[in-house]
């Protein structure tokens, strides 16, 4: 009886690493970056060729190196390059923006504007103080320049009229995003303390008006008005 006797093959199967595992070799570079190409993203593929370029600029030896090291490394200096940029943009777009505030801020300061009309758009009362109702803003309506005026000083503090030729107040100020802000309200010649928050948003600005959007919070009432004025001598 014959045996049959089964010999096992042995199957060598010979790993071919990817393209862009390879090592940098200049005889080979065309070739390769042809392979890699169709291998990895198109975007993958301009940083590589970017870093590439960029080692080879600095006479870089680059015998040994993987092209996936230096995909990586490529990569990491691409996204320094646009943090660098992003932040250069940033703080050029910070010094533009300040040089304009700086520009309108100059435009209304150091000038008498006399406020000629009060407009009230809505009026929040609080009906249990008494001193609290629509004839505080039905007053306000006609105002008198000569009584009612204010002048903003570049140091931050401005002197203020308002309907009383007598009394004049101090308050400190801040421009933030084209609004006017009294963080604490206005502080009179005998250095009382209205715990108001008054905002002025910019309308209109010219040589010779300057008319804002009010909103004054305080206990008794929330107002929020048109202010329009001119300049006056």
């Amino acid at each position: 009886m014959k045996k049959i006797i089964v010999i096992p093959l042995l199957l060598i199967f010979i790993g071919c690493s990817k393209p862009i595992e390879k090592k940098y070799e200049k005889a080979s570079e065309t070739e390769d970056l042809l392979a890699i190409r169709k291998e990895i993203k198109v975007y993958d593929y301009k940083v590589l060729k970017w870093q590439l370029s960029f080692l080879k600029s600095n006479k870089e030896d680059l015998s040994g190196k993987r092209y996936q090291e230096m995909l990586a490394n490529g990569k990491e200096r691409w996204n320094d390059t646009l943090a660098k940029r992003k932040s250069n943009l940033e703080e050029q777009k910070q010094k533009e923006e300040e040089a304009l505030k700086k520009q309108k801020i100059k435009l209304f300061c150091n000038i008498k504007w006399g406020m000629y009309y009060y407009k009230p758009d809505y009026l929040d009362v609080n009906p249990d103080v008494v001193e609290s109702n629509p004839e505080l803003a039905a007053k306000a309506f006609k105002l008198d320049p000569n009584n009612s005026w204010i002048i903003f000083y570049e140091d931050g503090t401005c002197e203020v009229k308002f309907n009383d030729p007598d009394k004049t107040a101090i308050q400190n100020w801040s421009f933030v995003d084209d609004e006017i802000v009294f963080s604490y309200g206005w502080k009179d010649e005998k250095g009382v303390l209205s715990r108001n928050k008054t905002t002025f948003k910019i309308l209109d600005l010219e040589d010779e008006i300057f008319n804002v959007s009010e909103v004054e919070e305080s206990i008794n009432l929330v107002l929020k008005s048109t202010i329009k004025m001119r300049k006056i001598e």
